[in-house]
């Protein structure tokens, strides 16, 4: 055994046990088997070398600032090092970042709550249900399917129209069809006067009804064969739970009726003073 407790210092040094430094080890490289103790900041390292690589395909926009809290993290907590490598899924417990980033692409695989204003630029696809608790506000025409809105035509000599929708409503809609007028053209490209036709159409006295409503469709019916083509709009409305509105019944005012056979009204016998006074005075 040897003891110094002053400076040591010589070219080279050779212990084959064990050797104790109770102050400050300098030294200018340290070449060793195994450390104890530093092989958790191993694991660290290697961690955050794969986090490393990973933020570096985000570019931030600006000024970032990610805070991480590993002073009592394990590997595993960190990046799920036992599995992980170059090529692994980036995974992270818990994490706090604070930064805007630009992404080629993004799937969230469980449940997404976004806090704020969030925008979306480009096309957004719905690929299921979308339920919207909010007002909603198009400020722009809004566009919708073709089972939504359409035009049918009654052919000359026919009195009814079927339509036909593409896909089944979950509910009977609620339909409206309305007697539709093309804008006609002369052959120079100006707007043809349609009074015409709005006078033909009157002179019919055309009526007509929306009949056979389902999920699948409806018909439009005339009272009369049309005399020539008749064009409608529609238009079809799904309605979770529509209602429907009821009028009062209207009440008859209280009438007695007269009898069936009514009695004769007897007359009143005459007097003798009005017998005389009928008979006329006879007189000489």
């Amino acid at each position: 055994n040897a003891s110094i407790s002053g400076q040591l210092t010589t070219d080279s040094l050779f212990t084959n046990k064990d050797a104790s430094i109770s102050g400050t080890l300098y030294a200018g490289k340290i070449v060793a088997d195994q450390i104890e103790g530093l092989d958790i900041f191993g694991q660290r390292i290697s961690g955050l070398e794969l986090l490393t690589k990973k933020l570096t395909t985000l570019t931030a926009t600006q000024s970032a600032d990610v805070l991480t809290n590993t002073s009592n993290a394990s590997s595993s907590t960190i990046l799920g090092a036992q599995t992980a490598t170059d090529s692994a899924s980036l995974e992270i417990d818990n994490a706090t970042v604070k930064l805007n980033l630009q992404t080629g692409g993004l799937t969230v695989l469980g449940k997404a709550e976004f806090a704020d204003e969030t925008i979306f630029d480009r096309l957004v696809t719905f690929l299921s249900d979308v339920v919207f608790k909010g007002r909603v506000d198009f400020q722009t025409i809004p566009n919708f399917s073709a089972d939504t809105a359409g035009f049918a035509v009654i052919k000359k000599d026919s009195d009814r129209v079927e339509v036909d929708f593409s896909q089944d409503y979950e509910n009977v809609p609620v339909v409206t069809a309305n007697v539709s007028f093309d804008t006609v053209t002369n052959p120079d490209g100006s707007v043809a006067d349609s009074k015409d036709l709005e006078q033909n159409f009157f002179t019919q006295n055309y009526s007509y009804l929306v009949v056979n409503k389902s999920k699948k469709g409806f018909v439009i019916v005339l009272n009369k064969k049309a005399a020539d083509d008749v064009t409608f709009s529609w238009t079809a409305l799904s309605v979770k739970d529509a209602t429907v509105s009821l009028g009062n019944t209207p009440v008859m005012d209280s009438v007695t009726p007269a009898p069936e056979n009514p009695s004769p009204t007897d007359s009143p016998t005459p007097t003798a003073s009005q017998d005389a006074s009928l008979g006329g005075g006879g007189g000489n």
